[in-house]
């Protein structure tokens, strides 16, 4: 929260140096500066512009050293045994999907690869034969993918 409010901050500086401030009074009356004047105006303002521009990279690069510093503080994640994540359909996946899954599992898993590629039309090597039975499902292709893949984890040890 207090980044948030030094960066405010920052570019609220910015704002109020880029403005520049005309004197603002009650005065109707406009008086033209001088042409030195105006330089040194322009100067003044040009150099708290480029101040406040310094101060907001050295903030920048600060709070970029402090989240390095959290990321290698962190612990690493445990990577999951194979096992587990072999395991079954996504959780994310739908009932329906689910259960295709399962289906496409008993299936392929039923028979021998070389007489679910025939009965396919296609190579006996599993990701073909997967494929080919997941295109009997090309009007769902919700299904196509659950098909897949569990005919996949059945005939992939």
């Amino acid at each position: 929260m207090r980044k948030v409010a030094v960066f405010l901050v920052v570019v609220l500086a910015l704002a109020v140096a880029g403005c520049g401030q005309s004197g603002g009074g009650a005065s109707t009356e406009r008086v033209e500066p001088t042409e030195t004047e105006s330089a040194v105006e322009a100067g003044e303002v040009r150099a708290a512009q480029r101040r406040a521009a310094r101060k907001l990279r050295h903030e920048i690069k600060k709070h970029r050293r402090e989240r390095e510093r959290e990321r290698e503080a962190e612990p690493e994640p445990e990577p999951k045994p194979e096992a587990e994540e072999a395991s079954g359909p996504p959780a994310a996946w739908t009932r329906e999907e689910k259960q295709q899954y399962e289906i496409a599992k008993g299936i392929c898993g039923s028979e021998p690869l070389s007489q679910l590629a025939s009965e396919w039309n296609t190579s006996a090597d599993p990701s073909s034969v997967a494929h080919a039975y997941g295109l009997e499902y090309r009007n769902r292709p919700d299904m196509v993918i659950a098909t897949e893949e569990g005919c996949l984890a059945a005939l992939i040890p």
